[in-house]
Order: C-alpha cells, then structure tokens, then sequence
C-alpha cells in the first residue's frame, strides 16, 4: 500500500473512531442515572431497578396521600404571608397549592392528611397556641378540615382545647378518627359533623407533646395507634372500646402505622431503629434495621405487597417484606423523607420535609421536596 493510501486510511479510521465515541458520549447523557441496588419485586420474574426523582416545593412539606381525583395531596407545615395551603402533585410532578386560611386571626398549621368515604381530603390542622399568650387575639383552636379537590374547605373545631390533631384516616362508615397527641385522646368526627373523644390511659412524665401519634383501620373495623410516651398500640373499636398492647422494645417511640395485606398492623419504632408488626390478639414481632440510627417514620403497603418506609436520619427510602427481608434504596438528593404514600401509578411517593439545595436561580432556602421512587424492568 502506498504511502499516501495508507494516510488515507488511517485518517477514515480516526474519523470513524471519533464518530464512535462521540455516540457513547452522547448515550451516556441521555440514559438517566439508575439509583439503588438490583432487587426482584413479588410477582415480577425479571430483576428492576428503583429510580428516584425529586420535583421541588416552596415550603415545608409533611404528609402525603393519594387524593381521589388520582393524583397525590400533601400538607404543607409552615404558613406562607399568613397564608396555610396544602399542596397537589400530578403523576407527571405538576404541582399547584390550594388554600386552607387566609387570615392571621385564623392561623393554623395543616399536619396530617387522609382520604374520607365523601371523596373529599381531610386535614389535620394544628391551631396557634401562642396566639392565646399575651397576644390580644385568644388562641386559635386546633380543627379538621374537609377539603374538596376543588378547594372548598369546611371546618370543625376540635373540642378539646390544644389537643394537637396528628394522625387521621377514615373508617369504611365514613367515619373519620385521629390522634390527639396533647390530649392524650382518640378523636372520632361522624359524617354529621358530631365528635366523640375516647380518652388514653397514660402516664405523662413530660412536657412532650408525645401521645397518640398515627391511626389505622385494621382488620374488623377496628382502629390501631401509636401510643408514642407509653410505648404500646392502642385498638379501638367502632364503639371506643380500647385496648393496649405493650412493645417489647423499650422506650421505642412507636409512629407511623399501616394496615398489611397480610392482616396485620405494620409500624415503625423511630428510637428503636426496628419495623415490626403486630397481630390482631396483640403478638409483636420486631425487625431490626441493617444499620444503626435510621429512625424510620412513616410506613405504608406498596404495590408489591411489601412494606415501604421512610427513614429521619438518613436519605433512605426503606423496604421490608412480609417475612423480615429488609432493604433501603439512597435517595439522590442526599435529604431525609417524611410522609410515605403509594400512588395512583403503582410508585412509591414520599415527602422530603427540607431540601438542602433549591433551584439555581432561587435565593431562598425555603424548598421542599416531592419523590417518586419508580421501577423499570
């Protein structure tokens, strides 16, 4: 081959090889990053992979839920000029707020949120009690709100003064029942608009606001709490007849609870690191988390039949199956989730109270975080 031939050839090689690396290049940035660990889901042959994507809120966020229109609400915890919302995400990370208050002299804080038999959201919401405090206004009450999708809100005050409303779900009567953390109190609000209040038996050894914190329906109707300061689960029937089963765990600092698909109550131990889950006779068994710390939160049933939670203290979105197979999947962003709740695509949404970097154009560090962890084969 002649000199100049063989110059030739090599320069079509070079141009070949640029090209080539340049398509690699170019693959690389537009194949999203894949977070999380190989895992085989119930019911699914093929091994998935769990992606994380985190749309970003302004202002903090708790709890979360799906709404009856399909899509996910969440309760925004501060107040914004005065001003308390909720917020509403779509499954393609469309968010808009929709307004609870309005007014100064009736400033409440929303908590937690559910789903009511009506079609309607209802809201726990946390009144300001340092406004009663030498302030010439009186202390604004705690109440429940009933919020349409279209933003309608009615209120009902909470009889109880300062009982701070947590936890809330809804019964198949159409009952609604919540938590009265302060209060010390099992809340029920009927479809008429009428409350009843079922005392806890308790030893209250501190200022802390640490009663009743979560509530779930469990099998026969009957509803399960998290007793934070006593260290138990509570059941109530229908009729507010209660009962207490005692963790085994000491000093625990039982949250978020949820109904299993396999009949029985699944709850987070937030002190004791642990997930467990409790019969309907009252027999605990408790799971230790892999790594020590985690303080898990929330906990609610996935569309695999597994449980999914939240961990405080790391950036980990946890699952446990129903024999005790525990793994937790990295939350890219490096923040901390809160509320937990499976969507209306089958994925796993959840509530990222603060998010430690907002958008680049923004000057504020007021940002949340709304996730999604989601599969593809």
């Amino acid at each position: 081959m002649s000199t100049r031939a063989l110059g030739g050839a090599l320069k079509r090689n070079n141009r070949h090889l640029l090209v080539a690396t340049l398509a690699v290049i170019i693959l690389a940035l537009l194949i999203p990053p894949i977070h999380g660990r190989l895992h085989h889901l119930r019911g699914i042959a093929n091994p998935v992979t769990p992606r994380i994507d985190v749309f970003l809120y302004d202002g903090a966020v708790k709890d979360i839920t799906r709404g009856p229109d399909d899509s996910l609400w969440f309760t925004q915890t501060d107040v914004t000029g005065g001003r308390a919302y909720i917020g509403h995400i779509t499954r393609l990370g469309n968010i808009t707020r929709v307004l609870i208050s309005e007014t100064t002299a009736h400033m409440v804080f929303p908590n937690y949120i559910t789903v009511g038999q009506d079609g309607h959201l209802w809201v726990t919401l946390r009144g300001d009690p340092l406004s009663g405090e030498g302030f010439d206004t009186p202390a604004v009450p705690d109440e429940i709100a009933q919020v349409s999708v279209s933003g309608t809100v009615r209120f009902f005050t909470v009889p109880t003064p300062q009982a701070t409303p947590e936890g809330i779900t809804a019964d198949s009567d159409g009952n609604i029942w919540f938590c009265e953390s302060n209060a010390y109190k099992i809340g029920r609000l009927t479809r008429a608009g009428v409350f009843h209040e079922y005392p806890l038996p308790h030893v209250k050894h501190t200022r802390r606001i640490s009663g009743p914190h979560s509530i779930a329906v469990g099998p026969g109707g009957s509803l399960y709490a998290t007793i934070e300061e006593s260290n138990t689960i509570a059941r109530i029937t229908p009729h507010g007849v209660i009962s207490q089963f005692a963790i085994p765990t000491p000093h625990s600092y039982p949250m978020g609870i949820t109904a299993g698909p396999d009949g029985n109550l699944w709850f987070v131990e937030h002190n004791a690191n642990r997930i467990a889950r409790i019969s309907t006779k009252g027999e605990v068994v408790e799971y230790r988390l892999p790594m020590p710390a985690r303080a898990p939160v929330a906990i609610t049933v996935g569309s695999d039949g597994a449980l999914w939670f939240s961990e405080e203290n790391r950036p980990n979105i946890g699952r446990i199956s129903l024999d005790g197979i525990i793994q937790e999947y990295p939350i890219p962003n490096g923040d901390s989730a809160s509320g937990i709740t499976v969507g209306p695509d089958q994925n796993i949404w959840f509530t990222q109270p603060f998010v430690s970097t907002g958008p680049w154009w923004s000057l504020s560090d007021n940002w949340a975080g709304i996730g999604r962890l989601s599969f593809s084969r």
